[in-house]
């Protein structure tokens, strides 16, 4: 007979009196981690979309604008095409234009939102994947379990300071947040067959592309999530994504109108096109290249800048060993990817996540207008914490004689780990108080940057 501390299969259950304190953990660890940016002022874009934007300055006079133009409409003015495509992110803007009605000019309270928003979206996300991955491991302990780590590894790491820090970027916060909202709805749906959760699945994904396009690839991300993740059949899966097609179109309808009109051609610019003059094979060994960035940013995210203009990444050929190292990077983790699609293992799982959310932002598909950001592994960073966080609870102690002695040793490496990542965000967060402190701290990391260096008056 299964003692009341077991569960199934012998599995330890997670005590009652801790079934709440991991989300009260997530949203203190995340909060205490960004408080420090709350006395800040205004940085970067933030004047696009607050302080020099006449639409977000009507307070909610200016929402009927804000949701029937461009972005950047408000800013540059009608008629401008300053990015190829157009940008359409009302949502962001309808927040700030509702905080400006109410509160006038007010930075801290902005930076506060930014935050209170981020500790939630640890929140949600630490109940997703407890639903999600609670039963890949063995004995799972609330304090080592494969959700908490993962969750912990992500609203810490280091890289989402340019997110949370700027307010313009509380587009990505909320985007993420929707697009997590919208898999949860699904997985109520799939798990009850309350059509209201389908309902709530299409809204919540609206509601996301309206903060930024680019969660788009949550119309993959969501069915490959209950391929690997549940037993769910196909059909139901499919039958799932509908609500999220039709949101998708909706949000594709309202964009068009938004965009509609004449407009002056966008001229090519080097900061807003940075291959320009390049041959097509440089720009896709270049682009390669940033592809390697980015994971040694993962493993290793120092030093961080907001800058990656021309020509702080350099213009490389296929013969340069950095782009033959990305490639042979990116083919290994793709064939890692799809061979684990049978098995429907977590590390395949956690590749897929991060390949197609990272797809829209890797300038292979679009030009994304500068070579890369560090805010564009906002979301597909979940997927490497979740391979790092399976990979150190459910693998690494293994390959230990003593498992239980591995995940003591292994807990205190996490909090190390942890602290680390904590001191690095805080650190980051003061240099993001104005622009004078962000542009003199990075033009010192972006020394080929041309944007940082007239940013900085060199």
């Amino acid at each position: 007979m299964t003692s009341m501390a077991e569960g199934e299969h012998g599995v330890r259950a997670t005590p009652r009196a801790y079934v709440w304190f991991p989300y009260l953990m997530v949203f203190v660890v995340s909060f205490l981690l960004y408080a420090n940016t709350i006395p800040n002022g205004y940085a970067l874009d933030d004047k696009v979309v607050i302080g020099e934007n006449p639409f977000t300055q009507k307070g909610v006079g200016g929402i009927r604008d804000i949701l029937t133009h461009d972005t950047l409409t408000g800013f540059y003015g009608k008629g401008q095409s300053i990015v190829p495509g157009g940008r359409y992110r009302p949502l962001s803007l309808v927040t700030f234009a509702v905080e400006w009605q109410l509160f006038g000019q007010n930075p801290h309270l902005s930076h506060l939102i930014n935050v209170i928003l981020y500790a939630l979206t640890g929140v949600v996300l630490y109940g997703l994947l407890s639903r999600l991955f609670a039963d890949r491991q063995v004995k799972p302990r609330w304090y080592f379990s494969v959700p908490l780590v993962a969750t912990l590894l992500y609203v810490a790491h280091p890289l989402h300071t340019e997110v949370v820090a700027n307010i313009k970027a509380r587009d990505d916060i909320m985007a993420l947040l929707g697009a997590l909202l919208a898999l949860r709805c699904t997985l109520r749906y799939l798990d009850t067959d309350r059509v209201i959760h389908l309902v709530g699945s299409s809204v919540a994904f609206l509601l996301a592309l309206l903060s930024k396009e680019n969660v788009i690839a949550f119309l993959a991300v969501i069915p490959v999530m209950v391929y690997f993740c549940t037993d769910h059949k196909p059909r139901r899966n499919a039958v799932s994504v509908a609500p999220l097609a039709l949101a998708a179109v909706t949000y594709l309808v309202m964009r068009h109108t938004a965009l509609a009109g004449p407009k002056i051609p966008t001229v090519p610019d080097l900061m807003n096109y940075p291959f320009l003059g390049s041959s097509k094979a440089r720009e896709l060994a270049t682009i390669a290249y940033t592809w390697l960035v980015y994971v040694k940013l993962l493993i290793f995210p120092h030093p961080l800048t907001y800058d990656y203009y021309p020509k702080q990444i350099p213009i490389i050929s296929f013969t340069d060993p950095r782009a033959l190292a990305a490639i042979l990077v990116c083919a290994s983790l793709a064939v890692v990817a799809l061979a684990g699609l049978r098995k429907r293992g977590v590390v395949a799982c956690g590749l897929w996540f991060f390949g197609l959310t990272f797809l829209p932002v890797s300038n292979l598909v679009i030009n994304v207008g500068t070579f890369m950001n560090e805010r564009f592994m906002y979301v597909p960073s979940l997927g490497f914490c979740l391979i790092v966080a399976y990979l150190l609870v459910s693998r690494a102690p293994g390959l230990w004689k003593n498992k239980d002695f591995a995940r003591r040793v292994l807990s205190v490496g996490l909090v190390v780990i942890l602290c680390l990542y904590g001191t690095a965000v805080v650190s980051r967060n003061r240099v993001w108080e104005n622009d004078y402190t962000l542009f003199m701290h990075d033009v010192k990391i972006s020394t080929r940057s041309a944007k940082s260096a007239a940013s900085a008056g060199q």
